[in-house]
């Protein structure tokens, strides 16, 4: 029994001085918050990393530090930035990672397998692509009300709903997208402008891919419209202009709830599909002095003010993709996938033909729900 004992003792006192095998001190480590990748010199890429430099104090100082490298390949490049830096890159904390649109336009497909297969990097991380500008460009902008732009970028994804002029996606997403049939990806552009002497990373509209090469852009309105066929719903804000009583004025509703349906049919041997959007809105502004809403003739009027412009959005970007772009981004390829499969074995082959003929019809409405606090416009004595 007590050589039992013993053992045990034994053995308990040496699990209690085991370690973490791959444990690293934090003074080694240097805490990047996003990466930009652009073409580099002879076939090779520059990776821009921004960091986070740490200075003591109270309270605590944390800015942002930039570091630039090249390398052949991106694990090449993200290797020497230790070089630099005399610390390794941790990629636990970071945010976004951005192409440029010339690396984009030859193809991200590698970059994104070495994000997806390395243990390092997390592949939730939101990936952009800079139109217009180098990659590197962009983490030398200001950061809008932030401490870095990588902060600010996940920001700015994370609100993304409050006003959708483009669709947020991360690594995972991104390569799902690659392997998927009938749905090619799209990712959130950023273009840097100028604001009282600061250049500020703007991020709106859509760069639009064929595999894992950019092809060209959606604009906010396009990505705007593309974001509610895709998710199924609309969120935001609707805006258009509405004539009455001789005058043209701007009216802005808020959508409440909503419900977008996409419907495949395969009929006589012939391909289509429907688009059914249904809304529920409050009415935020409405510019006619004499405009009574309450009244359901004119509130009809703004209901289908509302309905007309939604409807022409849609069916402008539905020309964009299939007479400009070619490239199925909604998703309607997966959707006759698993919808009709006896269709989608037909088409399959030739999707990017099929698509570009597919007649796509529409139709929405719009109900009015709410008119804030006030169920007549405003107006001061006479």
């Amino acid at each position: 029994m007590r050589k039992i004992l013993s053992g045990v003792c034994i053995l308990a006192f040496c699990l209690a001085q085991t370690g973490c095998w791959d444990y690293l001190e934090l003074e080694t480590l240097s805490f990047v918050m996003a990466a930009g990748i652009d073409v580099g010199s002879d076939e090779g890429l520059t990776l821009t990393v921004e960091t986070l430099e740490v200075k003591g104090g109270e309270p605590t100082d944390m800015s942002p530090y930039v570091t630039t490298t090249t390398g052949i390949t991106l694990f090449n490049a993200l290797r020497n930035v230790t070089n630099v830096s005399g610390k390794q890159m941790f990629f636990g904390h970071s945010h976004a990672v951005a192409f440029s649109e010339e690396l984009a336009r030859k193809g991200v497909g590698e970059a994104v397998g070495f994000m997806q297969r390395d243990v390092g990097v997390r592949t939730n991380m939101w990936l952009c692509v800079v139109r217009g500008s180098a990659a590197k460009d962009v983490f030398t902008a200001d950061a809008p009300l932030g401490t870095s732009i990588g902060d600010y970028l996940n920001r700015v994804m994370m609100l993304q709903r409050r006003n959708p002029t483009f669709i947020p996606v991360q690594i995972w997403e991104f390569n799902r997208a690659l392997n998927e049939v009938g749905l090619s990806p799209v990712l959130p552009a950023i273009e840097i402008i100028e604001i009282d002497d600061r250049k500020i990373p703007l991020v709106q509209g859509s760069g639009v891919f064929k595999r894992d090469r950019l092809i060209g852009w959606l604009d906010a309105q396009d990505s705007r419209v593309l974001s509610y066929l895709r998710l199924g719903k609309v969120t935001g804000v609707l805006a258009t202009e509405m004539e009455y009583q001789g005058e043209k004025e701007r009216i802005a509703a808020e959508v409440m709830t909503s419900r977008v349906e996409l419907k495949p049919y395969w009929e006589n041997d012939e391909l289509s599909v429907a688009i059914t959007v249904n809304l529920q809105v409050g009415l935020h502004e409405l510019g006619f002095a004499t405009f009574d809403y309450s009244r359901p003739e004119l509130k009809r009027m703004a209901e289908e003010a509302l309905a007309r412009e939604l409807k022409e959005d849609i069916e402008r970007l539905i020309r964009t993709l299939q007479q400009d772009l070619k490239v199925d981004v909604v998703g309607f390829g997966a959707l006759i996938k698993k919808k009709v499969p006896s269709a989608w074995r037909k088409v399959e082959k030739n999707w990017e033909e099929e698509f570009a003929q597919l007649p796509v019809s529409v139709r929405v409405a719009v109900l009015i729900t709410g008119t804030g606090t006030l169920a007549k416009p405003l107006t001061g004595r006479p």
